[in-house]
């Protein structure tokens, strides 16, 4: 038969094949036909019936998700979910679907199934929550969804974090247990993507001109990643004495010259032209010392302490550095950034120093920040994790991804910024850095 003629009807007997080869030729040319998941729809609810380990869940999700442009696709997979006779992989593995999947917006059916769900699968619940694409008029109701899941005290910080930043823009209203919590979750102590999402839940939430003053308060012992999701929280103050507090922070804090000045003349346009000026200063006095990086690496350099590497391998680990939620060293790890196993064999001391500390000034390929924007106004940030003729998937975070159809994108460029936060030299102690570098140098 020819390649290009083929039909569903000629390759749905080879998704039965017994043959591996065969089978996975017959998957790949679905892959690549959205348009047939109508046909496909039966088999593929029977394979989800049938699912039995993460690897075959996983491709299967990858699969579905490709497929689920489809309405009978959509409907399968709000079936699955939503049939308690289901096994947990089944139902996994349909929620790991959908949270990939290019729907736009998506269907009402899937956020009643959502609406049903076991307490066993909700951080599962919570991930899917935050990947779907929303019309306007579904956003009141998912935004109630991840409130009762972020106040959730049986689910793990990580999921409540993270619920409590899905809620869209404008339509959280914190009460003082939730500030309370997530201002708690800001801490150097905690893992970086707990610190990472409660910032971005403050961010967009309609704070008080009380909360937004304690929220000033602990900028100061922040990470830099931290202050930079949550300055924009500022952006609407109109307090002379929130300017001012905002001021005495700008004064010591550690990460003030890694802002950008378009950004903090944003977030300090509201308290007047005096206060903007004065914030302009200490960004430019910030900046001018050092202003050479390669001068304040040698600088850095000649001032660190000797490292050990045991003890570096702890820093790495550390939630105080989250190096290993977005990168993984001997298969332990995340997988957003690239594998660290063996870094130690093609970057020598320096460049380890300058990609901690800078990580703008390189990139390794294949892990560059893409900016994607969309035929619906929308712009995605991340790091191009598959693509193929149809789609293009972008890693968001560690915890989120987005599958976006070809036909929808507008633009899509390189950006010279990395998503790893710069300034892990304010973040760590000069013994720490020392240690995390000797153990990167080491892994060979």
């Amino acid at each position: 038969m020819e390649g290009d003629h083929l039909s569903v009807e000629d390759v749905l007997p080879s998704l039965k094949s017994h043959t591996t080869a065969v089978r996975k030729t017959a998957e790949w040319i679905c892959d690549r036909h959205p348009e047939w998941g109508d046909d496909l729809a039966v088999h593929y609810a029977a394979e989800l019936r049938r699912v039995n380990s993460p690897a075959d869940a996983q491709s299967l999700a990858s699969r579905l998700a490709k497929l689920a442009t489809a309405p009978a696709i959509q409907t399968e997979l709000a079936n699955a979910l939503a049939d308690v006779s289901q096994g947990k992989s089944a139902r996994l593995t349909a929620l790991a679907a959908m949270a990939s999947a290019p729907v736009n917006p998506a269907p009402d059916a899937w956020l009643d199934a959502i609406d049903l769900t076991a307490t066993q699968l909700q951080p599962a619940v919570v991930q899917t929550l935050v990947s779907l694409r929303l019309a306007k008029a579904q956003q009141k109701r998912v935004a109630g969804m991840l409130l009762l899941l972020g106040r959730s005290s049986a689910l793990p910080h990580r999921q409540r974090t993270l619920a409590y930043s899905g809620i869209p823009a404008g339509l959280f209203e914190l009460d003082g247990t939730e500030f309370d919590y997530l201002l708690g979750q800001l801490g150097v102590s905690k893992p970086f993507v707990q610190r990472s999402n409660a910032a971005k839940a403050l961010a967009g939430a309609k704070l008080t001109e009380a909360q937004l003053n304690r929220l000033a308060k602990q900028l100061g012992s922040v990470g830099v990643a931290e202050a930079t999701a949550l300055l924009p929280a500022f952006g609407q103050g109109r307090d002379a004495t929130l300017g001012q507090a905002l001021l005495a922070v700008f004064r010591q804090a550690t990460w003030l010259r890694g802002l950008d000045g378009a950004m903090l003349q944003k977030v300090t346009a509201g308290f007047g032209e005096i206060v903007q000026g004065q914030a302009a200063d200490l960004l430019d006095k910030a900046k001018a010392v050092p202003a050479n990086q390669a001068r304040q690496l040698r600088e850095l350099a000649a001032g660190l302490p000797g490292g050990d590497a045991l003890r570096g391998k702890a820093v790495f680990r550390s939630p105080k550095a989250g190096c290993s939620t977005c990168h993984s060293m001997a298969y332990v790890g995340g997988k957003l950034g690239p594998d660290l196993t063996r870094i130690g064999q093609v970057r020598k001391k320096m460049d380890l120093l300058e990609a901690v500390v800078f990580p703008s000034a390189s990139f390794v390929r294949s892990y560059e920040t893409m900016q994607v924007t969309t035929g619906d106004g929308g712009v995605l940030t991340g790091i191009i994790r598959d693509q193929d003729a149809g789609q293009v998937t972008l890693a968001l975070s560690p915890e989120k991804s987005e599958r976006v159809e070809r036909g929808n994108i507008e633009n899509i460029e390189s950006l010279n910024v990395s998503l790893m936060p710069a300034g892990m030299n304010y973040i760590l102690t000069q013994q720490e850095l020392a240690d995390l570098i000797t153990y990167l140098e080491a892994s060979r």
